[in-house]
């Protein structure tokens, strides 16, 4: 997924019996990266990812802008938590990295007594142009999100998981919601996610001020699987808007395709179409019969 080195990825967990992570260790982790900037003379990197899952929670009004991790100290007296925006803010504002992505797959209800925060240096370059980032809350301000038996992402044929909702759609988002050159960018995974049943996620991205789009690479596509019969011995696939031919003639199945409207036609021996079914590709697992 997105090509990262390992080395460059960082998996803080919750475990039984054990109260990490804290909002410090969070804090001290991003805090490196200001000390090898410090240290090279360069920036960290071209894209920040910053992925937080589980309970969540905002500050009461006024304050609705901001939504936190519920931290692993957290008491029923005194709710802990790592405000995900202030951290990406932090980051983006300080030209570390080109871009930042946020995404919090946590609920956002109005807490209790609670203690949100994040406490970063505030490093902020005021000559530094806008950078683009990509910030994703699974919901909106006072609402709750959820964990549901899902597909896999990525193989619908392979065993159901217990899945945040957002992120089962975000990771779909990645690998096929792509624009019309075939790309996976933020404006198009916004689109995506949007159209999806995730509950009403809040999103937010800026191509910042040299307009750079954000973008995941080339999507991969969903899996459609195709069935033939009778005289047809091959087939070939159209785009279903101005009839141009996606997929050549071929005998062999499956295919991928980017979510979209298509004509799958049956050819016979002779290369004529025999017959054309129209076809909404949206989710993986699509089976065509011609």
């Amino acid at each position: 997924m997105g090509g990262l080195d390992s080395e460059n990825i960082t998996y803080l967990r919750s475990v039984a019996n054990n109260s990490e992570p804290i909002r410090s260790q969070v804090e001290d982790r991003l805090t490196l990266f200001f000390e090898q900037a410090d240290s090279s003379g360069n920036p960290c990197g071209r894209r920040l990812y910053l992925f937080f899952a589980g309970h969540g929670l905002v500050p009461p009004p006024p304050d609705t802008s901001g939504c936190a991790l519920v931290m692993a100290d957290a008491r029923a007296t005194l709710l802990r938590g790592l405000l995900g925006f202030r951290a990406a803010d932090a980051m983006r504002m300080t030209g570390l990295f080109h871009e930042v992505m946020l995404v919090m797959d946590c609920c956002a209800e109005v807490s209790g007594q609670s203690e949100l925060a994040c406490f970063l240096p505030r490093y902020g370059d005021p000559t530094l142009a806008a950078r683009p980032f990509t910030h994703i809350q699974a919901a909106q301000w006072g609402a709750s999100t959820a964990e549901r038996m899902l597909d896999d992402p990525f193989d619908s044929s392979a065993p159901r998981l217990w899945q945040g909702v957002l992120t089962n759609a975000l990771l779909r988002g990645l690998t096929t919601a792509a624009d019309a050159s075939g790309v996976v960018t933020a404006a198009s995974l916004k689109q995506f996610l949007e159209a999806t049943e995730v509950g009403g996620p809040k999103i937010e991205h800026s191509n910042g001020a040299a307009n750079d789009v954000m973008s995941f690479g080339a999507a991969v596509g969903l899996t459609v699987d195709i069935a033939l019969s009778g005289t047809a011995t091959r087939f070939q696939i159209r785009e279903g808007n101005n009839f141009s031919v996606v997929i050549p003639p071929r005998a062999v199945a499956p295919v991928r395709l980017a979510p979209g409207q298509y004509l799958f036609d049956a050819l016979d021996p002779q290369g004529t179409v025999t017959r054309s079914v129209p076809v909404s590709v949206r989710e993986g697992g699509t089976h065509v019969q011609l």
